[in-house]
């Protein structure tokens, strides 16, 4: 049981700091989108590597959200559970009982707390990905049209710049896989209040 215990914590660590590297790699794409060349320029959210990191990050998103519950769930059976005789042995053991509420704190901050919050934030910086890429584009087309005096091409400059702006700010819809991560996010939430709550009692 421990060895089985230990071969998930390490391999859900080592997954944790795959989202953690794929957080910080969208975060510095969104702040140097200035020196992307290789990208849809009629359509941006529709560039083939945008939808590749959007799907990864949706991926990534879903798995640890439902490993996110697991823990919690898991936790909350391990402390709260009469089998193992938890609350009678860290009553008597004030270390054990630092230690479960050290562990239990850190389930809070990584899952309950910091995994939405950095999900969102990923998701903004994807949308921003987006938005830069199609003030670059404008920026292009103003450029290319700015020494033409003809109404005709200014005409089909402002047309050019409308179709951009009306293209979406993100690569796919992803409403069910949004609202999917909401209802964890509250289910975590509301099961470790209660936990916190049983807990102190």
């Amino acid at each position: 049981m421990v060895i089985v215990y230990i071969i998930s914590v390490t391999t859900s660590l080592l997954g944790y700091l795959q989202y953690v590297h794929l957080s910080i790699f969208i975060k510095k794409l969104s702040c140097n989108t200035s020196r992307i060349k290789k990208y849809d320029q009629d359509y941006p959210s529709n560039t083939k590597w945008l939808i590749t990191l959007a799907h990864l990050f949706s991926i990534y998103r879903n798995i640890f959200f439902i490993l996110g519950i697991t823990y919690v769930f898991g936790v909350i059976y391990f402390v709260l559970c009469d089998g193992y005789n938890v609350l009678q042995k860290i009553t008597k053991n004030p270390w054990l009982n630092i230690s479960i509420l050290l562990f239990w704190g850190g389930v809070l901050g990584a899952i309950v707390i910091f995994f939405p919050i950095s999900c969102a934030v990923n998701y903004f910086n994807i949308k921003k990905i987006v938005n830069n890429l199609k003030e670059q584009t404008i920026i292009d087309i103003n450029t290319t049209f700015s020494k033409k005096g003809d109404p005709l091409l200014r005409w089909q400059k402002s047309s050019l710049v409308i179709a951009l702006m009306n293209t979406p700010n993100y690569p796919f819809k992803d409403i069910i896989g949004t609202a999917f991560s909401g209802i964890i996010t509250c289910i975590n939430l509301a099961a470790s209040i209660v936990a916190i709550l049983q807990f102190s009692i």
